[in-house]
């Protein structure tokens, strides 16, 4: 499915920045105007510190671009 080949490409996007593609989805909702926080959930506790660590992360508007061309 095109989902599936999306976040197929969004892992090399991830690595590079040397995020989980978890932390890169935070970052990247985050990184939208108008966007003050998001709700963030986990199975497990031992979890959360990897996701809000995510909190600090900022994807600047060129890297989001990139992002919605893959999308597109």
């Amino acid at each position: 499915s095109h989902a599936l080949s999306f976040i197929e490409e969004l892992k090399p996007l991830a690595k590079r920045r040397g995020l989980s593609l978890s932390q890169y989805a935070i970052a990247w909702i985050l990184s939208q105007l108008g966007v003050d926080c998001c709700i963030i959930g986990a199975r497990r506790p031992e979890q959360l510190p990897e996701l809000l660590e995510a909190h600090s992360k900022i994807i600047e508007k060129d890297e989001c671009e990139e992002i919605k061309g893959l999308y597109q």
